[in-house]
Parts: C-alpha cells; structure tokens; sequence
C-alpha cells in the first residue's frame, strides 16, 4: 500500500477527525482504491499515514465507497501485530473519505526483492510466518484478503536484527454482508492480482482463507527465486498456467537457490491446484513454518 509514487497534488491541506487535526505531507503511492499520504498529527507532530478515496473507473462510485468503508470495517476488527492499525476513518463535509492508519515505516517486500533479488531461506520463513499468522486473524475473523502480494507487505526492522512484517491493503478483501449474507463483491468479478491468484479466484469462484494461502505460496516462491512461479505474455496464458500447470522446482528457476525441499515442499502444499490439498488453515501453515528451526536473527548481517 505504501508504494513509491509519482508526485501529485494533495487532495486537501488537512481535515479533522475524532478531535484531532490532520496535515498532509506528501503522498506514499496507491493502495486499494485510493491513495496513500504522510500526514502530521497536528499539536502531537507525530506521523500517521492517511488514505484519500480516488474515484476508480472499474466500479461504480457506490460500490466503491462501500468498499472503502469496509476497509475500515475489517481493518478496525482486526487487532495483530503483523496487520496494519486504523486510528480513524472520516467523511469529510465535501464528502471526502479519510482512512487514518499508522505509519508503517521499513519497505515493502517488492521494493526488497527489487534490491536483493532473493532472501535467504530462515528469512523467508520468518516473513512467511508472520504473514500466516495475519492472515490467521482474518480468517478467523471471517476476512479473506484477495490481494496478498510482496507489494502489500511491509517489512520493518525491529531492531537486534529481527524484523517486523506488516500486511496492508484490505481494501478488496471479502467478508460477508452481515445483513444480507452475500458478499460485497459478488462472484463473477475478478478481484486481484493474477500472478498471486488462486485458480479458484481466477475462475471468479467461491473463496475461502485458502485462497490466501495459494497467494502466500507464490509469494514465497518470488522470495526463495525472485520470480514469480507463472508468467505469460498473456492474461489468457497466465490463467491457464495457474489452473493447470504445476510450478517449477526452485532450482529450475534459479539453480544457485539453497532452499531446503523442506520448505520447498511447504510452498509446493500453499499452491496445491485444489484448495483440499492445501494447508487448510494460515494457522497450520504458521505452525510448519516455525516447527524445529532455530530461532535466530532474520537480517542479513
């Protein structure tokens, strides 16, 4: 979510919400529906990162501000350590939504493997686990992500060389309509990325928490070889490999990966074709992510 930008002008100096008053610094990119900017609590000066509702061409003004809110909604039920915090959501006077979130700091794990190109195996397991137990709170929580990719995680260093991993971007997770029992966005409309879909997502289908764990596989896949497992010219192609191609070994991707078949056999379960042959729980796969390795600091030194 907090993505590097091209400069563009702030939607307002600054808005007040639950007491507080806000002043936006400069943008940090684009997120689900709307874009991201630093902003100073003023009369405390600390930072906060505020998301400003953009109107998108894709869905219809209603809609899109029904997801909006539900970001919020999610985002203030989900209380983890590894899941980004709301402070506050606002509809201005004009009519302008405000999502005020903390200040996630560090980079997000696209722009580090831009840099490093691929991370060294306890490393990955340490993101991954972190990953996996956000996405355990939303699924218990009746919340499926729909967009898990590198670019919506954040990796912060939390110091003696440990590091904090944060999921941003619930803006088109799915959760079902309390009223209602439907879901927000219905079934026939593709939501996401598809280099990190499931093919059950890709067919636009029902989904469950174990569609996130097919997205945290590929990601995985990206952090052992710096690539993603399925690429194509085409989307057409891409969906095609996704349902019916199985992914490449890591050696055959990148030959110089020292990954142990130990955890190339647990990202190989996350991105079983059939969501029966996958981890059936982020819970499970946290669980084999972290069962009989050494504890130890997960930067490089």
């Amino acid at each position: 979510m907090h993505q590097n930008a091209t400069p563009n002008p702030l939607p307002v100096r600054s808005f007040s919400a639950g007491g507080r008053r806000y002043r936006l610094i400069a943008p940090l990119g684009r997120g689900g529906m709307g874009r991201v900017y630093e902003a100073e609590v003023e009369g405390i000066g600390s930072r906060v990162a505020v998301k400003v509702l953009q109107p998108s061409d894709a869905i219809d003004a209603r809609e899109q501000r029904l997801r909006f809110a539900r970001e919020a909604e999610i985002l203030t039920e989900l209380r983890h350590p590894n899941i980004v915090r709301i402070l506050d959501f606002v509809e201005a006077p004009d009519g302008k939504l405000f999502l005020v979130m903390e200040r996630v700091g560090g980079e997000n794990l696209r722009d580090l493997l831009l840099v490093e190109g691929h991370l060294a195996e306890l490393r990955i397991l340490s993101i991954a686990k972190q990953i996996a137990s956000a996405l355990g709170e939303a699924h218990r929580n009746g919340i499926v992500h729909r967009d898990l990719k590198p670019a919506n995680v954040h990796v912060v260093s939390s110091g003696a060389g440990r590091e904090r991993v944060v999921v941003l971007d619930f803006g088109v997770g799915k959760q079902l309509d309390e009223d209602t029992g439907q879901q927000l966005t219905g079934l026939g409309r593709y939501v996401g990325s598809m280099p990190y879909s499931s093919p059950e997502q890709l067919l636009t289908g029902p989904l469950d928490g174990r569609s996130d764990i097919y997205s945290l596989g590929v990601s995985m896949f990206e952090m052992a070889t710096g690539l993603v497992p399925f690429a194509a010219s085409s989307p057409m192609d891409l969906v095609d490999m996704h349902l019916h191609h199985e992914a490449p070994s890591f050696r055959k991707v990148f030959p110089a990966c020292r990954v142990s078949a130990r955890t190339e056999e647990i990202v190989r379960r996350c991105m079983a074709k059939s969501p029966q042959d996958r981890w059936q729980s982020a819970d499970q796969l946290a669980a084999a992510l972290g069962a009989g390795w050494d504890e130890m600091p997960t930067k490089p030194r």
